[in-house]
């Protein structure tokens, strides 16, 4: 059995590693590589929602941060402080690099190079499955006549060094206009710095404003962006991520089915199960489709209520509920693994608050 993953982030690796562990052949391809100065860096912050569902990374917890609160900034100077259960920080240029090592010690050919449509399809006639972990604008847009995610923002970010021994363990959040800054630090001395918008942003008004935000804040200003695609959950149908050509299966991970979480905008850990599940779905009696579909229906379900709250009672009313909550509650609320426990987090919700 011989395994292509076309994409080298958390879902093609997790693809990958899981494929090998099963005694699959494989040959991944990721156009950015694993150098130092690769522009993955910094267009990515690092933070998982739950480091425990990411074991792969089990070993590296020299390059592993906890962060216990997501604080909230207002622009009075007030803080809301929003316990975090089991979130942490990762330092992608280590964790990573490692990743793809040991996944090359254990017999993986990894290159380095952008595959295109065509030579996919000529690949298809030696390979048995494909795993499309290429990004929110996946190959498979190419190849399957997909259409791009239809529910998505942009999202502005940059790697930079300074001083944020201050921030270090928490993930700071600031006013952006109807959006948010983020600040997430990797280690005391670098941190991403980033925003959201509009999926038609200007990117170079976006820019602007997070290089004022940052000096009214007295925070490093970045100066070399990356900018990004951000499909949130729900923007693609389940039934678009697995497809076939010729005789090889196709199936989307990772930003490509387009379920980053649609509360906070994470995805690194989703990625990495749906990596995962890409390959263990053979041995299972459901199909892959099937899977997504239940997996996230507690997300869709998340979705629509917080977007009432949110339309009816705005962000502010959000974080100050959270704020009154312990970090176990607001893990079921923002990445719930199933609509039963979204549900109870509701009802542990409305006790905590009272």
């Amino acid at each position: 059995m011989r395994t292509l993953v076309v994409g080298g982030g958390p879902a093609g690796l997790s693809a990958a590693e899981k494929a090998l562990d099963t005694g699959k052949e494989v040959l991944m391809f990721d156009k950015d590589g694993y150098k130092d100065d690769s522009e993955r860096w910094n267009a990515w912050g690092g933070f998982v929602g739950d480091i425990g569902k990411v074991k792969q990374l089990n070993g590296d917890e020299e390059y592993i941060s906890k962060i216990d609160k997501l604080v909230w900034n207002k622009k009075n100077g007030k803080e809301f402080k929003v316990e975090m259960d089991n979130a942490a920080t990762i330092d992608r240029r280590k964790t990573e690099k490692l990743w793809a090592q040991r996944l090359e010690s254990k017999g993986a050919e990894i290159r380095n190079k952008e595959i295109d449509a065509g030579e996919i399809v000529s690949l298809s006639e030696s390979f048995d499955l494909m795993i499309d972990s290429s990004g929110a604008m996946p190959i498979s847009c190419e190849l399957n006549d997909i259409e791009a995610s239809s529910r998505a923002a942009t999202g502005m970010s940059a790697s930079i060094k300074g001083d944020f021994s201050n921030f270090y363990g928490q993930m700071k959040v600031f006013p952006f206009g109807r959006d948010y800054l983020y600040v997430i630090p990797q280690l005391e001395s670098r941190a991403t710095v980033g925003a959201g918008g509009p999926r038609t942003a200007d990117f170079g008004e976006i820019e602007q404003r997070i290089k004022k935000r940052c000096r009214e804040e007295n925070i490093p200003v970045p100066e070399d962006f990356q900018t990004r695609l951000m499909p949130v959950a729900g923007g693609r149908s389940y039934s678009t991520c697995e497809y076939s050509i010729n005789e090889m299966t196709v199936r989307l991970a990772g930003d490509a089915t387009s379920n980053l979480n649609a509360l906070v905008g994470f995805g690194f850990d989703r990625a990495c199960e749906q990596g995962e599940m890409a390959i263990k779905i053979d041995r299972l009696s459901s199909s892959y489709q099937a899977w997504l579909k239940k997996k996230y229906r507690a997300s869709k379900l998340q979705r629509a209520i917080f977007s009432k709250v949110h339309d009816n009672l705005g962000h502010k009313f959000i974080v100050r509920l959270l704020e009154s909550l312990p970090g176990s509650t607001t893990h079921k609320l923002i990445d719930p693994e199933s609509t039963p426990q979204f549900l109870e987090g509701i009802k542990d919700s409305v006790y905590y608050s009272q």
